[in-house]
This record gives structure tokens, C-alpha cells and sequence, in this order.
């Protein structure tokens, strides 16, 4: 009788059999198809892929379909373990077995009769003895990691800003630095990885700077010199730290999961007068749009479903933009050689903001001497910022000159950035109210009677 056989081997870095090779495996299971009469019809192998964890292993799935198939009578593996290590798994294949009556030799355990109730018995204590190994193996390998975390040991990796023996890459180094800052500061993350990428500045991989890998370096405590296991700090000052502890500390705050600290992973607004537009009927705020067959950009009243705006207001992009330009060179020129109102008022102002800011620095100080506990560091911080928030605006003293000349602002206009532009436009608008068209009949001109400035006094 021609009994066909399939061979299935399995190797996983993570099992008892580490040194016994896929080779080693099918070498024994051919002897004994050979000895035992056996004609084999496959012969599976899935490499370095571990049957604990959630990854495919194709040629286990091929070989439930040759069962499912009846193309095999018996399957021959090493030992149970190297076809499953999951009770669940087991089950499925017992069912599997029974239903194709495809039986399975392990050649250092022997014959396995799934037809039957005691091999069926047999079966799961096999599959008990296996997933028990498995989970010791996991405490195992759990307990190593805490050890060497908690031992300060380096992790063994490549990272940003480190090499594998956890010395210091002087340029990523300055650029981790360069990124702290940024953030503090509260520029974008996609701003500052749009400004990485244009200055060619390669990630550890060589992929584009995004907003994720950003914020994966910045709160990572390991650029300050300290391993972290599971995100909390298990040893300090292990290696040589790339920024300061107040800085780390700050952006291990502001960057917590669930807490933005105010950073927007987002950038300025795309179109320059986007907020600053407001409805003449309805108050909406006009955002950018195009008008017509020839598609001509324009700020128009959105009209949405559901919402307040009217969506009846329009007025063309370019001519806007330029004629509130125009106004804004004008008032810089107007401005140029006025004196501004009271100076007490914001030598008062800039008092109380820096008394703010050393307490801030104060308790990040106490955090570092390690007299105050992060948490409690957290809720102190946490009123200063809220101090911070509720500041009013710093009161709008007018310099004898102005940095600018409508002059020189008119020169330099066109090659400064969108965001300097909009913080110029933001310092003298608080809105620019858009009324509708005087005249509705005949070609649509640009008629600046329809903008309604409300000045910053």
C-alpha cells in the first residue's frame, strides 16, 4: 500500500531547538519515511517563523490544505511542537484530522492516532507541554529586558543621534537639538519635517522626515542619557546625553500621549487671508475657492450642509490680497516716526511673564535635583501654563521706527515666506469684513468699497 507522506519543519529563534536547523529536522524525518516505508508527497518548511505569535507561516496553511484534500495519510514532523505551540491551533487541527483522517508522526515522540480518544489525550498533552514551554520562554525573555533595563544597559540598536555602541553622531546630534528647540518653540512638526526634507537632511533610514518620527525622538528620554522600559525612565544618565534634562523633561511633557502642550502637528494656514475674511452676510470666515469655468482663485463663503454660512460672498484672491498689501505698506509708512503710547505698561507686562517663566524653570530644576516628582512636577507646571495661557496680548507700544518701511516691506514683500506675511497681516487686522457686490450686473471688477478693515488700535 502506497502511504504518501507530507514533512513539515519549522525553525524559530525563540524555541529550545535553536541550534536544530530546518536541515537537521528534515534529515531525520526522511530516514524515517524511508525506514517505515513511506512515500513522501511534500515536503514543507516555514524558517524563522515563530508558531506563538500572529505570523502567517505559508506552508503550514499549505499543508492543512493538502489534508483538507486528502492528497496526504500522514503528516511527519520532528516533534508536536514544531507544528503547533497553540491549544487553539491544536484544536482545529485535531478537528481537521479527524474529519480527512490524516494522521501525525513525530519522529522523537512517535505516532499520534487523532481517530482515537487516547491519542486525541495524547495530542493535548503535547500541546499543554508546548504552550507551557511558551509562555516560560516569554517570562524569560520578559525578566532579561527588565534586567537590562533597569542595569542601564544600551539596547543594542542604531538609532537617531546614537551608534550601536551608544556613542554620539555629532550632525544628528545638532539636529536632535535643532528639533527641541523648534518644538518648544511651537513650530509645526509637519513644518519643521517639510523644512528637513527640503534641506536634504536624511533620516536614520533614508526615508522623508514626517511628523511621527519627529515626535518618536524628541520624547524618547534616551536623548537625554536615560533607558526607558515600557516609557517610563529605569536608569539615568547611562550615556552621553544629546540635550539637557529641563530640555528632555519639557518635551517628555508637552509630548505626552493624550497632551499636545499647544504644538500643532500642522503648519500655517495655506492661503494668506483664510481667517482674517469674514462674511459680510453671515460673519462666516471665507475660505479659498475657484470661480468658473476658467477656474480663477477666489475667497468665497463656503456653503455646507448643516452649517451657518451662506455661501452668497466672493471676492478675487489676487486683487485681495493685493490691495490689504498695499494698506499694510501704507500704515508702516504712516507709522515709521510715531511714538507709541504708554512703555510702563509693557515693562509691567514683560515683569509678570518672566516671574512666570522662572517658576517654570524652577520646578523643572527641582525635578532635575530629583526634590519633586514628575507627577507632581505635572500639576505644578500645569498652573504656570495656564497662567501663561490667560496673559493678555502684550500691550502694542509702537517703536520710534518700525523694523519696515512700507518702502522696504513693499520690496521685500514677494520673497518673504506665507508666514511672515500672515503674522505682518495678523499684527495690523483683526478682521477685514467682505460686503456683497454693489453693482450685480456687467463684468465683475475688483471694487475695494467692499472690504471693511477693523484695525489693531
Amino acid at each position: 500500500m502506497n502511504i504518501r507522506a507530507a514533512i513539515y519543519t519549522r525553525i524559530s529563534k525563540d524555541l529550545q531547538h535553536e541550534g536544530l536547523g530546518v536541515a537537521r529536522q528534515l534529515k531525520d524525518c526522511r530516514t524515517y519515511a524511508e525506514d517505515n516505508g513511506l512515500t513522501i508527497f511534500a515536503e514543507l518548511e516555514d524558517n524563522d517563523i515563530s508558531a506563538s505569535g500572529l505570523k502567517q507561516r505559508p506552508s503550514y496553511l499549505q499543508l492543512k490544505q493538502l489534508m483538507d484534500e486528502q492528497a496526504v495519510d500522514v503528516v511527519l514532523v520532528y516533534s508536536m511542537d514544531r507544528l503547533h505551540r497553540s491549544m487553539a491551533e491544536l484544536v482545529e487541527y485535531i478537528e481537521l484530522s479527524r474529519k480527512t483522517n490524516v494522521a501525525i508522526v513525530s519522529i522523537t515522540g512517535g505516532r499520534v492516532d487523532l481517530s482515537t480518544a487516547d491519542g486525541r489525550f495524547q495530542a493535548h498533552i503535547f500541546g499543554a507541554v508546548a504552550a507551557n514551554e511558551r509562555d516560560k520562554n516569554q517570562e524569560r525573555i520578559k525578566r532579561k529586558h527588565l534586567e537590562l533595563a533597569q542595569s542601564g544597559a544600551w539596547p543594542g540598536q542604531r538609532v537617531y543621534g546614537y551608534l550601536k555602541d551608544a556613542s554620539v553622531v555629532k550632525f544628528e546630534a545638532e539636529i536632535i537639538r535643532e528639533l527641541s528647540e523648534r518644538i518648544l518653540n511651537g513650530e509645526g512638526f509637519n513644518d519643521i519635517a517639510r523644512d528637513l526634507n527640503n534641506r536634504g537632511i536624511p533620516t536614520l533610514t533614508g526615508a522623508q522626515w514626517r511628523a511621527s518620527s519627529i515626535i518618536g525622538i524628541a520624547r524618547s528620554a534616551r536623548i537625554a542619557g536615560h533607558r526607558e522600559h515600557h516609557g517610563v525612565i529605569s536608569a539615568r544618565d547611562c550615556w552621553p546625553a544629546i540635550i539637557d534634562e529641563e530640555t528632555s523633561m519639557l518635551l517628555r511633557a508637552r509630548l505626552a500621549p493624550g497632551r499636545s502642550g499647544g504644538v500643532s502637528r500642522g503648519g500655517p494656514r495655506k492661503h494668506l487671508l483664510t481667517g482674517l475674511l469674514k462674511c459680510g452676510k453671515c460673519g462666516s470666515g471665507l475660505v479659498r475657492g475657484l470661480a468658473g469655468k476658467t477656474r480663477v482663485p477666489n475667497y468665497r463663503c463656503p456653503k455646507n450642509q448643516g452649517a451657518a454660512a451662506c455661501g452668497s460672498i466672493s471676492i478675487n484672491l489676487k486683487s485681495v490680497e493685493g490691495f490689504l498689501a498695499e494698506a499694510l505698506f501704507a500704515v508702516h509708512d504712516q507709522n515709521s516716526d510715531e511714538d507709541g503710547p504708554d512703555e510702563d505698561e509693557l515693562a509691567a507686562w514683560a515683569e509678570r511673564r518672566a516671574g512666570l517663566d522662572a517658576r517654570k524653570a524652577k520646578l523643572a530644576e527641582l525635578v532635575g535635583m530629583g526634590l519633586m516628582e514628575t507627577e507632581e512636577w505635572v500639576l505644578a507646571s500645569g498652573a504656570v501654563k495656564k497662567e501663561l495661557a490667560e496673559m493678555p496680548e502684550p500691550p502694542r507700544v509702537r517703536p520710534h521706527r518700525t523694523r519696515n518701511t512700507g518702502a522696504e516691506l513693499r520690496a521685500a514683500w514677494p520673497t518673504m515666506s506665507a508666514r511672515s506675511k500672515r503674522t505682518l497681516l495678523e499684527d495690523a487686522f483683526v478682521k477685514i469684513t467682505v460686503h456683497p457686490r454693489r453693482i450685480t450686473t456687467g463684468a465683475k471688477v475688483f471694487d475695494p468699497r467692499r472690504l471693511q478693515p477693523e484695525w489693531r488700535r
